[in-house]
C-alpha cells in the first residue's frame, strides 16, 4: 500500500494501541474477561501494523519475510481475541456458536501454520497458496460483529423505551454495528487488491485509497463505542436514543 493506507494504518496502529492498553488496564480491575480479550485484540492488531511497517521500512533485504511474518501471525491472532470476544459477550449460552467458534479459531491457526508451511510465511499469495481462504476467517468474523451489534441495538431500543436501557450504551451496538462494516468492507477491499496484486504486481491506487479511508472511519468509531467525547454523551442522552436503522 501507499499514501492513504499508510495514513490509515498508522492511525490505526496508534489508536489500537491506546485502547489496548486501556482496556487490559481496566480488566485487571474489572477482573472480567471480555475487556481482556478486547485488550488483547486491539494490542495484537498494533503490534501487527507496526512489524507490517518495519516490514515496509526493510524492504528488499532478508528481514522483510519474517517481519511480514509476524505481522500476519499477530494479524490473525486479534481475529481470534475477536472470535472469543463475540462468543462471550453475544453467545455466550448459544451452542452452535461455541461450535462456530471453534471452527473458526482452528481454521484460523491451521491457515496461519499451512500458509507459513508451502512458504507463504506473509499471507498475502491468494492465487498460489491452497491455504489462503483459511487467512480470510475475518470477513465472517466482522460479518457476525456487524450482525451482533444491529441486533442488540435494535433490542437495545426496545429496552430503552422502558428505560431499561441508556441511551449511550444503546448507542454503543450501533457503532459496533458500524464498526463491523466498516471492517467487513476493508477486508473485502484488502483481499480483493491481494489477488490484483499477485496478478499484476502493482497495489491499486483506488483500493489503497479506499481502505486508508475505511480505516479512518473505523478507528473513529471504535473511539467513539470506548472514549466518547463529553459533547457527544450529552448529544445521545439530550436524544433519548440513538439513530434508528429501517425504522419509522
Amino acid at each position: 500500500m501507499e499514501g492513504d493506507g499508510y495514513i490509515g494504518g498508522a492511525i490505526a496502529g496508534l489508536v489500537y494501541f491506546v485502547a489496548g492498553y486501556r482496556m487490559l488496564r481496566l480488566s485487571f480491575k474489572t477482573k472480567e474477561s471480555p475487556e481482556r480479550l478486547l485488550g488483547a485484540m486491539f494490542l495484537f492488531w498494533s503490534i501487527s501494523y507496526l512489524f507490517w511497517y518495519l516490514g515496509l521500512a526493510l524492504d528488499q533485504t532478508p528481514l522483510i519475510t519474517p517481519l511480514m511474518a509476524v505481522e500476519n501471525t499477530t494479524d490473525q491472532a486479534g481475529q481470534i481475541a475477536l472470535v472469543l470476544f463475540l462468543r462471550l459477550v453475544f453467545r455466550r449460552d448459544e451452542r452452535w456458536a461455541g461450535w462456530l467458534t471453534a471452527v473458526m479459531v482452528g481454521a484460523i491457526v491451521l491457515g496461519v501454520v499451512s500458509s507459513a508451511w508451502v512458504g507463504d510465511l506473509e499471507g498475502i499469495r491468494p492465487l498460489s497458496n491452497p491455504w489462503y481462504p483459511l487467512l480470510n476467517v475475518h470477513l465472517v468474523v466482522t460479518f457476525w460483529l456487524m450482525i451482533e451489534g444491529i441486533r442488540h441495538y435494535r433490542m437495545a431500543r426496545q429496552r430503552m423505551r422502558l428505560d431499561l436501557c441508556k441511551p449511550l450504551d444503546c448507542n454503543r451496538y450501533l457503532l459496533w454495528g458500524l464498526t463491523g462494516a466498516v471492517w467487513l468492507a476493508v477486508d473485502f477491499g484488502a483481499l480483493v487488491g491481494e489477488i490484483l496484486y499477485e496478478e499484476t504486481g502493482v497495489w491499486s491506487p483506488t483500493l489503497d485509497t479506499m481502505i486508508g479511508a475505511g480505516e479512518l472511519v473505523a478507528i473513529a468509531l471504535i473511539w467513539f463505542v470506548f472514549f466518547p467525547p463529553g459533547a457527544y454523551q450529552r448529544w445521545i442522552e439530550r436524544s433519548g436514543s440513538a439513530p434508528p436503522i429501517g425504522e419509522r
